[in-house]
């Protein structure tokens, strides 16, 4: 059972970490992640109000707004390998069961809807791999889901968040060390894992990036791509990417953002 630290404060995501984990290398790989998502603007730190004032404002002018809250993870790459092959991968996540609107009550999300991808693509690609005069690749979209701004897909709902103590800036504190706010909350302006709605979020935004890349998408297949100008062909799975295109097309045509 993990106490308090004698001051009545439940201990910081932190020091739980630093106690499973005394070299601190789990603290490391979280303290990344954070960083992180604080290059890409993640939330917006000067937005910072108090929940209920959020709460009253949204209230006065009929708008809704989503309060959640966002924590961090940290599990161990190859766990079931040596120690040396280990490595561990800290995570920052919006806490989806707990999406509440501004009247307290749970919010309600309609299903995803997301598309499917199919085997039979991904091995129509590998075989066309390896045709003469062929080749193929594979890589991962970089921070998928954080790729996706929620002012492009959440329509007139805000979405605010509560971040872990330990990760408030220094300007919400007053001189003697209290915070200026009651139960701060800031807007959240990436995708993040967690969310009801990440996944088609995600979907939608590398739909929309990969036909800006010239490429359109093959009837009646799922997440398959052909561009017709380089005759290549591209398979999607969440954030597996997988190409294929004549050798001489390759290097240019992997230029997908």
């Amino acid at each position: 059972m993990i106490k308090t630290d004698g001051s009545g404060h439940a201990p910081t995501f932190k020091q739980i970490f630093f106690l499973f984990d005394m070299q601190g290398r789990a603290c490391d790989a979280v303290d990344a992640e954070w960083d992180q998502l604080d290059e890409i603007t993640a939330w917006d730190y000067d937005s910072v109000q108090n929940h209920a004032d959020v709460c009253r404002k949204a209230a006065l002018t009929g708008k809704t707004v989503h309060f959640g809250r966002v924590f961090p993870l940290c599990h161990i790459k190859h766990s079931e390998l040596a120690e040396e092959f280990q490595k561990y991968k800290g995570r920052v996540v919006f806490g989806g069961n707990q999406i509440r609107d501004e009247h307290g009550v749970l919010a309600v999300f309609n299903e995803q809807g997301a598309s499917a991808s199919s085997m039979v693509a991904g091995k129509l690609l590998d075989a066309l791999a390896r045709l003469p005069g062929y080749s193929g690749q594979n890589a991962d979209a970089f921070k998928a889901y954080t790729q996706a701004l929620l002012a492009d897909f959440e329509g007139d709902t805000e979405t605010w968040v509560e971040l872990p103590q330990d990760r408030w800036p220094k300007s919400w504190f007053r001189s003697d060390g209290s915070c200026k706010y009651h139960r701060p909350v800031v807007r959240l302006l990436r995708n993040l894992y967690g969310h009801p709605l990440a996944g088609l979020w995600w979907e939608k935004h590398c739909h929309n990036k990969i036909l800006e890349c010239g490429y359109e998408k093959i009837q009646g297949w799922e997440c398959l791509y052909r561009h017709p100008e380089k005759k290549a062909f591209l398979s999607v799975y969440v954030d597996d990417l997988k190409l294929v295109s004549r050798k001489e097309h390759l290097k240019p045509t992997c230029g997908i953002s």
